[in-house]
């Protein structure tokens, strides 16, 4: 589906008040990215690292504090980013990298059934093969 919205028009002149409802919807989808967990979390390794003489709740505090600043910073500045900068590439370029997103989707789908495929049902087949 996303291959074939890329096809359809773009309406690159939305309402102002579309705009606005566009970029919350993307901080909201940025937020909730379960993604940013295990990015969050891997930063958090070498930040704990770094405060490691501190008392327990200063470390706690400064590491909760830390996270959601940079966590809500990061989902906030990528989305304006964005929107932004589509008011600067032109339709084709859009066009562009809709399909090619759509294409890697479809490519990260199509190899995620071939690996659970063959870690799953190829196996059962070989099993019940040994047992002759």
């Amino acid at each position: 589906m996303s291959f074939l919205d890329a096809r359809k028009p773009l309406g690159l002149t939305n309402p102002k008040s579309k705009e606005q409802r566009d970029l919350l919807t993307g901080i909201i989808f940025s937020i909730a990215n379960p993604f940013g967990i295990a990015f969050w979390g891997g930063i958090g390794g070498g930040f704990a690292a770094q405060i490691a003489g501190m008392p327990l709740i200063d470390k706690l505090v400064l590491l909760f504090v830390g996270f959601a600043v940079g966590a809500f910073a990061w989902c906030v500045g990528i989305t304006v980013l964005l929107a932004w900068s589509r008011k600067f590439i032109g339709e084709k370029i859009l066009r562009g990298i809709f399909t090619l997103s759509s294409l890697a989707m479809a490519y990260f789908a199509l190899e995620m059934l071939w690996n659970l495929f063959r870690s799953t049902i190829y196996p059962m087949f070989q099993l019940g093969h040994d047992l002759r």
